[in-house]
C-alpha cells in the first residue's frame, strides 16, 4: 500500500493509543489482540511508516 493511500484511511482509536504508547519512556512491550481482519497489523505498519517518513 502506498503512503498516499494510507493517508486516506480512517483514523482509528488504536492509532492515538499507539502514538501515546510510543512516546511513553516507561512503555512496556506491546501486545495487540483483537478480532481477525480489523486492521491491527495495518495500524502498526502505518505508525512505523510515519516514523520513517
Amino acid at each position: 500500500m502506498k503512503i498516499q493511500e494510507m493517508e486516506n484511511l480512517l483514523k482509528r482509536k488504536v492509532d492515538t493509543f499507539l502514538i501515546e504508547w510510543k512516546n511513553n519512556p516507561d512503555r512496556k512491550p506491546l501486545i495487540v489482540k483483537g478480532a481477525r481482519q480489523i486492521g491491527k497489523t495495518l495500524s502498526i505498519e502505518q505508525e512505523q511508516s510515519m516514523k520513517i517518513s
